[in-house]
């Protein structure tokens, strides 16, 4: 099976309705008969051991330049996750055919993703060699521009020795989310993300009414960490975001991220004070190539300290997620990962101060904090969906975190931030991805049968919230599970290889076999807000989930309700909800952090 990209058509002010096609990636043999190696021309059967392949990507990038390789790869990820999967498949072809690469068979092909890129830019970095004069780009570069093209087939070509499907699933569903890219769906994701976490952390964070003491510690060490205050990162995201994925509506401005510009894609120095939030960001947390390659060599190291075990496909380009910024030279900086930069602040916070916390052995005691603060985030969408007086909560260990009744529909939720460790999601070896499913479900033993974490799983808990309510014949109960991260809807967990339904009979989960659980997540329930009727929004919320239910063609929307919710309203031909509009509004944002220019980074 091949990886495949998406190509999607969405316009989220109009509503339109998602389409997504298949496109798979190019692949080196689609290109050539034979490949050279070490000045020998060998057939293409070699390219099936993974071994080969290794060393026929190391002798193609030996003599590359290092930083302008990492650059431009990284200038390539940028397009990839900001222009669509559409503009990615003819760019490609477009790119390949002026190097006089043509394909011997025909399909609808991209050549260069997130994936490749990323593991791409891990080999130039830990290179052991200092590079060569190799220049991949520019005018008279041909030969070192298709060399370069070449290692993006090879490693597309790696990525074919993951054919399960439930790697397959893996990866798109979870590990690329969002995983549209396109323009506006993107933008859409991550300008909801930026105005959720601004709002948890600074309005709910002050009102909250438990323990927030490592909260608060959390959030200063990052700053510590980035040179900056939690106010001047979310600027510098807004401002970041703004450039690369705002669309100038004046076409006379030559403004924003220009993909057939590069220079739009790199950060000089030259163009700001010293004091520039962004530049402050930019010189605390950018790594040159040597300090990269130290950084990483260092926490390679930990994990194996720690007995972390990372895919080698993914083990490098993860660490990518706490150092997204490479510093070209001393007057240049290019982001790695859009995406990386956007979740280490957001839904990444996690992630990103557990490891400041760990000195102090108190990063257990702040994933605690940081649970009831999501849930009053949680708790608070609900009622601006569905109206405070319909939303029924009850404090203690023993009850749902909400409660709505609607006719004879009770909808029972539950609320956790517990989540794939990182060292499961971005691995083609899914057991450890399996173990954290149990855990958070199913609340796991181990082999000496002590409870891996205090709570029970979130399964046995909805389960047991079920006992409490009236079992009269003609309600209908719907658990539903929701999830601060998307980890996957229940129809998804059974195709990677999960097999939920064995499980909840396996545990004697007799509620749940007769009232099957949803999962949804956070960002589900924000899309469902975005078009529901005002008026009547649980009965919406009814008509949705019953259509969900009976879809037998989740694949089209990567088994994700929140893009499923796109099809559904519009056909109903829905215009977007003024509440949610107001409270994501980005203008709005840039208002509460002092920042108005979209453009002005």
């Amino acid at each position: 099976m091949q990886k495949i990209g998406l190509r999607s058509h969405q316009t989220v002010k109009k509503r339109e309705m998602v389409i997504v096609d298949i496109v798979t990636y190019w692949i080196y043999e689609e290109f050539f008969r034979e490949i050279s190696y070490n000045d020998l021309i060998l057939p293409l059967s070699c390219l099936k051991e993974e071994n080969f392949i290794d060393l026929a990507i190391a002798d193609l990038i030996k003599n590359f330049k290092l930083n302008q390789t990492i650059g431009h790869s990284s200038f390539l990820n940028m397009v990839y996750q900001t222009q669509g999967t559409n503009y990615i498949a003819n760019q490609s072809m477009i790119e390949l055919r002026c190097l006089g690469l043509n394909p011997r068979i025909k399909k609808d092909g991209i050549l260069f993703h997130r994936s490749n890129l990323l593991y791409l830019i891990s080999l130039q970095v830990l290179n052991n060699e200092k590079g060569g004069n190799v220049a991949i780009t520019g005018y008279g570069n041909k030969s070192g521009s298709k060399k370069f093209y070449e290692t993006l087939l090879l490693i597309n070509n790696k990525f074919q020795f993951l054919k399960d499907e439930a790697n397959f699933l893996v990866s798109y569903v979870l590990r690329e989310h969002p995983n549209c890219y396109e323009q506006d769906l993107t933008l859409n994701f991550y300008i909801r993300w930026l105005k959720r976490y601004w709002h948890i952390f600074t309005d709910l964070l002050e009102k909250l009414d438990k323990p927030r003491n490592l909260l608060l510690n959390g959030i200063t060490l990052l700053e510590e960490d980035v040179n900056l205050t939690f106010k001047e990162y979310f600027i510098v995201l807004s401002k970041i975001l703004g450039w690369f994925l705002f669309t100038p509506q004046n076409s006379d401005i030559k403004a924003g991220f220009q993909p057939e510009n590069i220079s739009s894609f790199y950060i000089s120095k030259e163009k700001f004070s010293s004091e520039n939030p962004l530049l402050k960001l930019f010189n605390k947390t950018a790594l040159g190539l040597d300090e990269m390659k130290e950084y990483i060599t260092k926490a390679c190291l930990e994990d194996k300290k720690e007995n972390r075990k990372f895919d080698l496909l993914y083990h490098v380009p993860l660490k990518f997620f706490e150092r997204p910024i490479f510093r070209i030279s001393d007057q240049q900086f290019c982001i790695i990962d859009l995406k990386f930069l956007v979740e280490g602040v957001c839904s990444g916070l996690n992630w990103r101060v557990i490891p400041l916390l760990k000195s102090s052995n108190k990063f257990q005691n702040f994933r605690s904090q940081y649970g009831h603060l999501l849930e009053s985030y949680f708790r608070e969408l609900l009622k601006n969906i569905f109206g405070s007086s319909n939303v029924s909560v009850v404090e203690g260990e023993s009850e749902p975190d909400a409660i709505i009744r609607y006719q004879n529909y009770i909808f029972i939720f539950e609320f956790t931030v517990e989540y794939y460790k990182l060292a499961s999601l971005y691995n083609s070896n899914l057991e450890g991805f399996y173990e954290d499913l149990e855990k958070i479900l199913f609340n796991k033993k181990d082999k000496q049968g002590e409870k891996i974490k205090k709570s029970k799983g979130k399964l046995i808990n909805l389960n047991a919230y079920i006992e409490k309510q009236p079992l009269d014949s003609s309600n209908v109960l719907i658990p539903i599970l929701v999830t601060e991260k998307q980890l996957g809807d229940s129809d998804f967990i059974e195709l990677t290889g999960f097999n939920l339904k064995e499980k909840i009979n396996e545990f004697g989960l007799n509620n749940l076999e007769t009232y099957p659980p949803l999962i949804l997540c956070l960002d589900d329930l924000e899309l469902f807000w975005s078009s529901s009727d005002k008026e009547d929004p649980i009965k919406d919320f009814v008509d949705c989930i019953e259509a969900w239910k009976k879809e037998n063609k989740k694949g089209e929307y990567l088994y994700t309700f929140g893009l499923y919710i796109n099809k559904y309203f519009q056909a109903k031909k829905r215009e977007l909800n003024n509440d949610y509009s107001e409270f994501f509004s980005f203008p709005q944002l840039l208002k509460q952090l002092n920042s108005n220019d979209i453009l002005d980074v």
